[in-house]
């Protein structure tokens, strides 16, 4: 039976912490860079071709698995979302570099919005857009949906960035595209520090309101001690959890869209 002394006005407030913050991020260009520019209408051909491919949504699938809704009760600002996967590591092999970077170009445009941005009539329509998706920053009751933009891009480019990868804090769902961890100069200088970065990255998991994902693309073919040796590398920096591996497409799939949607 309801209290007949129960008057709503006795709630107390929400807390506007979580709305000023999702007003106040933005992307983090210091820990992410979008995908390099090209011309534009190219995004959506680049998203079709890649989408074709086997790897498409088994990806796809992994990034969403264990998200939860985001959501908490509109009286519970500061709580937490339950996340049942706040952040995973996957790693994405093929045989030509270009490749894989298209791919993981397109996987970025079609989940950070560019797509849906580029499709809209006019600058009002996409501007429109785009305060929506701000708007739905401030709502932690609003339940997630499949389409709602993250943020995406690569990281861990250079030393800067990967220091700057260790202290990122999501501001809505994300992907971080980072290529193999060997590359030109000092190879065992950068494999540890990413690894030291990743391992950083993944710890600091548990207070996290937004779900975080990791690719890693190693260029390589299938079945190769260097495959393993990069998923292990994974493994070992991103721990606890299992390291998803998937294939990527071959040098038939080489494209360089834009992003649009980083603000």
């Amino acid at each position: 039976m309801a209290d007949p002394a129960f008057r709503p006005s006795q709630l107390p407030a929400p807390s506007p912490a979580p709305a000023r913050a999702g007003l106040l991020a933005r992307y983090d260009t210091q820990a992410l860079r979008p995908p390099a520019a090209a011309p534009g209408g190219s995004a959506a051909l680049a998203v079709r071709s890649a989408a074709a491919q086997p790897a498409w949504q088994a990806l796809l699938d992994w990034c969403f698995e264990g998200t939860g809704t985001g959501a908490c009760p509109w009286f519970a600002p500061r709580a937490t979302p339950d996340l049942a996967t706040p952040f995973a590591a996957a790693l994405l092999g093929g045989p030509d570099r270009a490749a894989l970077d298209a791919f993981a170009t397109a996987l970025c445009l079609h989940l950070d919005g560019s797509v849906a941005l580029a499709g809209l009539p006019g600058q009002a329509a996409r501007l429109a857009y785009r305060l929506q998706v701000k708007a739905q920053d401030l709502c932690w009751w609003r339940v997630r949906r499949r389409a709602d933009p993250w943020d995406c891009g690569w990281g861990g480019w250079d030393a800067a960035a990967v220091a700057q990868l260790a202290r990122f804090a999501p501001r809505r769902a994300t992907l971080i595209v980072v290529r193999e961890a060997v590359q030109v100069g000092n190879p065992g200088e950068r494999t540890a520090a990413l690894a030291s970065a990743i391992a950083e990255l993944a710890a600091r998991r548990t207070p996290w309101r937004h779900p975080v994902r990791l690719l890693l693309l190693d260029e390589g073919e299938r079945g190769t001690a260097d495959r393993d040796a990069s998923r292990q590398w994974l493994q070992d920096a991103s721990a606890p959890g299992t390291v998803s591996v998937f294939e990527g497409p071959g040098p038939q799939l080489i494209t360089s869209p834009p992003s649009m949607l980083i603000d």
